[in-house]
């Protein structure tokens, strides 16, 4: 099994050959690609779309390549992108799982929804708390260095991050 710290190396790697012209782009998708798929499970409502947000992903990494910058974290750059596609699906297509079904008076989409899960709980939150979660569990950001990029006091960082917790265990035990 990779380490992390092993697998950014590599996605930092293949980024900056495919940005140099070099023809890596067929294993820096076959490396890439289940863990772009999970990411986008994750943020989506409805999972029939993954398959779309991993090829969109891969199309704005193509398209975007040029903005790349050596010293980026490039695994973080690759799931964002996924992250904001999986978003922008969730806002703009209306999906059977937010549409009131009923059958003989029985609504069957609440008990659906009554059993949320943890992934469509933080597809859930504000902006700025995703953004906070984002950042301390998946990038691996201290508080004090999220305070520093968001321009905001510690305490209020402390402040989303333990009220998005908050939300995301309440929506997950409703």
């Amino acid at each position: 099994m990779v380490s992390a710290a092993e697998r950014r190396r590599r996605i930092n790697e293949y980024l900056r050959r495919i940005k140099a012209g070099e023809n890596v782009f067929d294993e820096f998708y076959r490396y890439t690609y289940l863990g772009l798929e999970y990411i986008a499970h994750m943020y989506l409502r409805n999972k029939s779309y993954v398959d779309d947000v991993v090829l969109t992903a891969y199309a704005h990494v193509a398209e975007r390549i040029h903005q790349f910058k050596d010293t980026q974290n490039g695994y973080a750059w690759l799931f964002k992108i996924t992250q904001n596609e999986a978003l922008k699906i969730n806002r703009d297509v209306i999906d059977d799982v937010s549409l009131i079904e009923t059958r003989g008076g029985v609504d069957y989409n609440e008990k659906r929804l009554e059993k949320m899960d943890m992934y469509t709980a933080l597809a859930r939150l504000g902006e700025l708390e995703r953004r906070i979660i984002d950042m301390h569990i998946f990038n691996d950001k201290t508080f004090p260095d999220i305070a520093e990029e968001l321009d905001m006091p510690l305490s209020t960082v402390h402040y989303h991050y333990k009220s998005a917790l908050k939300f995301m265990y309440n929506s997950m035990t409703e």
